[in-house]
């Protein structure tokens, strides 16, 4: 009874970057500072419980908070433009050249799936929608295209999803792979 029944709550450990409060009458736990669970996944805070007693008597406890990831970063390309050269007599399946990004979130939220955007062309290239590797599905010749130019997009698996692009230029060499050719089966010379 009295003040004997009164009691106080603070927190005593655990909150180093006051990230916390606790009302002191109620003990309601309430958060005063962004959160981030990218820098720091869970919280062990100690809370104190001391009545107005004389003499005062207290207990304390442990509150493990653990904070989830919300989707707030965009994946992002290590580069925007992406070019690679590739040789025009390379087999079909032949990887070209690996379109990466990464995603600052966790889990789910940071899981990036590849596609091929921005091209109305039907192109002799696919993208592994997991690692981001572009191959070959066709076998290419310079003399039909010497070059191609398109987009790829990573999107994240979030509620909702997040989305990049970059630039992908593929420029083809040229092999020797073609013989001369006469522009007539027959010449004639006439000689004096």
């Amino acid at each position: 009874e009295g003040l004997n029944s009164i009691v106080h709550y603070s927190v005593i450990g655990g909150n180093t970057a006051n990230h916390y409060a606790v009302d002191e009458d109620t003990g309601e736990i309430s958060v005063v500072k962004q959160l981030d669970a990218e820098t720091t996944a869970s919280y062990r805070l100690v809370i104190r419980a001391q009545d107005r007693g004389s003499p005062t008597r207290s207990n304390t406890t442990q509150v493990q908070i653990r904070v989830l990831d919300v989707n707030d970063h965009s994946p992002k390309f290590y580069s925007q433009y992406f070019q690679e050269a590739v040789a025009e007599n390379v087999p079909l399946g032949y990887s070209i050249v690996r379109i990466q990004a990464y995603d600052g979130d966790k889990g789910e939220n940071s899981r990036i799936s590849y596609t091929i955007t921005d091209t109305d062309a039907v192109l002799p290239f696919a993208i592994n929608d997991k690692t981001g590797w572009l191959s070959t599905t066709e076998l290419l010749d310079r003399e039909g295209q010497s070059s191609y130019q398109f987009g790829v997009e990573a999107s994240d698996n979030g509620a909702p999803r997040r989305a990049e692009k970059a630039t992908v230029i593929i420029q083809v060499q040229d092999r020797n792979d073609n013989d001369p050719v006469f522009q007539r089966k027959i010449y004639e010379a006439g000689v004096l």
